[in-house]
């Protein structure tokens, strides 16, 4: 798991590496320019179908939970 706040590194620069890719990289399989890349990596607040766009291009798959207090869980689905 990937959580803001523990390292001086992006959540999603820190994926990205994780994953062994440069930001050229990534923005090529993404069909975006590598400033974007760099750009997104950066910010706090990211659409979810950005997210979903750069996980696929990394050959992931974009899932969110929601927790609850009871404990229990929810995953989203967006078509």
């Amino acid at each position: 798991m990937i959580e803001s706040g523990r390292s001086s590194t992006p959540p999603l620069a820190e994926l990205r590496q994780r994953q062994g890719l440069s930001q050229t990289e990534l923005a090529e399989r993404a069909g975006v320019r590598q400033a974007n890349i760099s750009r997104i990596e950066n910010r706090n607040d990211v659409l979810v179908s950005t997210l979903d766009k750069l996980a696929s291009a990394m050959g992931g798959e974009l899932s969110i939970r929601v927790r609850f207090p009871d404990g229990t869980e929810q995953e989203l689905t967006f078509d």
